[in-house]
């Protein structure tokens, strides 16, 4: 099987860390070939480096699509690929038309459906995108579930006091963008009332903003902005809750990442979220914006011995079912069977 993949990875971000986890977990298998065109990302290009996985790169500037995707049908003659795998919204949307090899999109959010337009079937990482995409495209029969994963490599481990953490505080752990839709305010105003400390790794446009609200609301000594990490493994060591307070979620992999690591998931009702975190069980969800609500259930895990016990195991179990790579993995290929049998269909 030979998979030629078309990437946009402008800045980092959790989708371009997945991306680049899943070609080297698809070399890993031993059972492809693949080519990628690609825009440079130090993320990306050490997964392909580490994978020995040949690539070129590419702008994706939209000025200049018409060449851009004249390069694409060349490559698609010359590399001869079973499957075209366009990752994100950008790339798909210089997915040549008619190239006669059946091609792939991949939706990790609520991207515009018509990006993909191009594109033969699409794969979503929740039922709810999954849904979403066939209504938008009117095909929901070439529509696939993809679910991402949650399985990490071990990180060289971090101490408390690299990020100022005292002794005798638990960790809150966020793992997201600074931007409104994670609910990055949410939480910090709930953490007035709860006698931890937050550690924040991520950048985006409010990070400045998230500062000063730490400042203003009395607990700037115990928040750490870590900026963005890759190191997810060793930052989860520390970590005691994992926190998604999201407005807006298509399915944050910190979310199966958590339950690998063993660390309880404190998360708000977003759609990507609530399909997956049963209340009590494998998670604890509040109400979006529900400042009382978060701040109640980070509390209980902490004060609860059982319940946090309860939601480890149920957060591995989910994990293991759904979310390790080798399911996750598995899942992708026979996707790519499918769509391989089933031909192009535009």
């Amino acid at each position: 099987m030979r998979i030629l993949h078309l990437i946009h990875s402008l800045g980092n971000s959790g989708a371009i860390t997945f991306t680049a986890d899943t070609l080297l977990a698809l070399q890993e298998s031993g059972k492809m070939e693949q080519f990628v065109l690609c825009r440079g990302n130090d993320i990306l290009l050490d997964r392909l480096h580490q994978g020995n996985i040949p690539y070129e790169l590419m702008d994706f500037v939209r000025w200049k699509k018409w060449l851009d995707q004249i390069r694409i049908r060349r490559k698609i003659r010359s590399y001869a690929p079973d499957v075209v795998h366009c990752w994100m919204n950008r790339a798909a949307s210089f997915m040549p038309a008619g190239s006669g090899v059946p091609s792939l999109g991949w939706f990790g959010h609520y991207y515009k459906v018509s990006r993909f337009a191009n594109c033969d079937y699409n794969i979503g990482v929740s039922p709810a995108l999954v849904d979403y995409i066939g209504i938008e495209s009117g095909h929901p029969e070439r529509v696939f579930l993809g679910n991402t994963f949650g399985t990490l490599p071990e990180d060289p481990p971090l101490s408390r006091e690299e990020f100022g953490i005292p002794d005798d505080k638990p960790v809150i752990l966020m793992l997201a963008r600074m931007h409104h839709e994670k609910g990055v305010d949410v939480l910090l105003r709930a953490c007035v009332e709860v006698n931890a400390f937050l550690l924040l790794a991520g950048t985006g446009p409010e990070l400045e903003n998230y500062r000063i609200m730490a400042r203003d609301l009395g607990i700037e000594s115990r928040v750490c902005f870590a900026g963005w990490r890759s190191d997810r493994s060793a930052l989860l060591d520390l970590a005691d809750i994992l926190a998604s307070p999201s407005r807006h979620e298509g399915c944050p992999t910190v979310m199966p990442e958590a339950w690998f690591k063993g660390v309880p998931v404190v998360a708000a009702r977003a759609q990507g979220l609530r399909e997956y975190i049963r209340h009590g069980e494998n998670g604890m969800l509040s109400d979006i914006d529900d400042v009382d609500g978060l701040a109640k259930n980070l509390k209980a895990v902490l004060e609860d011995n059982a319940l946090r016990m309860r939601l480890i195991a149920a957060g591995k179990h989910t994990y293991e079912a759904q979310f390790s790579k080798e399911v996750v993995i598995s899942n992708l290929l026979k996707t790519y069977e499918e769509i391989i049998h089933r031909g192009p269909v535009l």
